[in-house]
């Protein structure tokens, strides 16, 4: 297309237009459809608008495809962050989120050099190098994108095939496993720190003299937050199937 660097840069910079305009009603759709559903959409869409580049022929419409396959690519990387916390329990949760997040930098280790040599097959299909790479790189996603909206689950729930246990493995260890001591966000130890013990000593000391005698009065202790431990370790063990072992 005899692009100038200014041309370039530009057709490289107006991609994030599109994609930061779509990019939350990209995700309250993703809420509205599943992510399956929109996942699928943004592969097929984003492969199609990645043909389409095959075909260009002048620098206008460079930068529309440049602005579509920013419309079509938003959303994708909330979504598959949020498809992946529903089938990972949060204890993996940050170790796959990590893999998910080496991956951009392992397209580029992986994909650069295999750009580079799809570009020198200048001649197949009578195409220019580049066309072809685009021609290359686009099929794969639409097949995947195709294949995603019939074979993939929203949730371990909807997956038949997983046993009913199996499917409930994720949610119950999310509701049943505490953080690790040390461990989550810091944030609520800042909001409401520990007191030293003579400060709670002394608190316990100035409490109103009604309250100390309906402390005395009282038949029955509870423990702190109205919680019976009876009926607490009954909850546990009905709640605790297959993957409480």
């Amino acid at each position: 297309l005899g692009l100038s660097a200014a041309q370039f840069g530009f057709a490289s910079r107006i991609f994030f237009a599109g994609y930061i305009l779509l990019d939350i009603p990209s995700n309250m759709a993703l809420y509205k459809f599943g992510a399956r559903r929109w996942l699928a959409r943004i592969m097929v869409s984003w492969g199609i608008v990645s043909l389409l580049f095959t075909f260009v022929q002048n620098i206008p419409s460079l930068y529309a495809l440049r602005i579509l396959l920013g419309i079509a690519e938003a959303g994708f990387f909330p979504g598959a962050i949020l498809f992946l916390s529903l089938w990972v329990p949060a204890r993996y949760r940050s170790k796959i989120l990590a893999l998910f997040y080496l991956a951009q930098p392992l397209t580029t280790v992986i994909g650069a050099p295999l750009a580079g040599l799809l570009i020198k097959q200048d001649g197949v299909f009578g195409l220019e190098g580049w066309r072809f790479m685009f021609l290359c790189v686009s099929l794969p996603a639409i097949l995947v994108g195709v294949i995603a909206w019939f074979y993939l689950a929203d949730s371990p729930r909807q997956a038949k095939w997983l046993t009913p246990e199996e499917a409930e493995c994720p949610s119950h260890r999310q509701r049943r496993r505490p953080s690790p001591a040390g461990s989550g966000s810091p944030f609520p130890a800042v909001r409401s720190p520990p007191l030293p013990r003579g400060r709670t000593v002394a608190r316990t000391a100035a409490a109103p003299p009604a309250a100390a005698a309906e402390g005395r009065g009282s038949s029955r202790t509870t423990p702190p937050g109205g919680a019976d431990p009876a009926g607490t370790a009954a909850g546990s063990r009905a709640r605790t199937g297959a993957c409480g072992r």
